[in-house]
């Protein structure tokens, strides 16, 4: 092998060493503005009602330490198989009946649940101002449904669960479940987008 040709293959082996520590070294930023892309979160002042999306319990626990904490005196449950059990979950945290509407939910879909609370609100006047609740990763897609449907006949603020104690992870490549919720949401958000953008 000549000398030339024994320092271009060096070089090579440099550059592409350089490139893969580089392609290493950016990777964990890269995912993480993948996730983060996703999340919105409001810095939150008291509403008059917290909507907890239908989904998990880590929802409905973060929607009740909000109201514990004074920025709701109602909680809104939706979710069509799950409204019932997740109304029996919240008042056995010593938040009272009178306080948790509606009496049931149909809602399958977050564009649903928007819905619902679009009704409901048409028929209590007095509401003006709503906290919504979901999983870190949903938010994005959440705040453009609930102001697709809501306008601006309230105020909308969006808070996700705390990583530390939702079901989802901050490293979401690393985590089954938050993979599968960070992937799906990059689906549903076009999804969304061309269903309801028009109507």
């Amino acid at each position: 092998m000549s000398t030339w040709s024994h320092r271009r293959s060096l070089i090579l082996l440099g550059a592409t060493g350089l490139l893969m520590t580089s392609t290493y070294l950016i990777r964990e930023p890269m995912l993480l503005g993948i996730g983060n892309y996703l999340i919105v979160e409001d810095s939150l002042h008291p509403a008059d009602l917290i909507h907890p999306l239908g989904g998990g319990y880590d929802r409905l626990d973060y929607a009740v330490k909000l109201y514990k904490q004074g920025y709701g005196h109602r909680i809104f449950v939706t979710g069509e198989d799950d409204a019932i059990e997740y109304r029996k979950y919240v008042i056995s945290k010593d938040v009272p009946g009178r306080n948790l509407f509606p009496d049931e939910s149909k809602a399958t879909t977050t564009y649903e649940e928007a819905l619902e609370l679009k009704k409901f609100i048409e028929h209590h006047l007095s509401i003006k101002s709503v906290i919504v609740v979901s999983n870190p990763y949903q938010m994005r897609r959440a705040r453009w449904i609930f102001d697709k449907v809501l306008g601006n006949r309230v105020s909308l603020q969006f808070t996700p669960v705390a990583f530390e104690v939702a079901r989802y992870k901050k490293r979401w490549w690393a985590d089954a479940k938050s993979r599968t919720s960070v992937i799906s949401e990059y689906f549903k958000l076009p999804y969304s987008y061309l269903r309801y953008g028009f109507m």
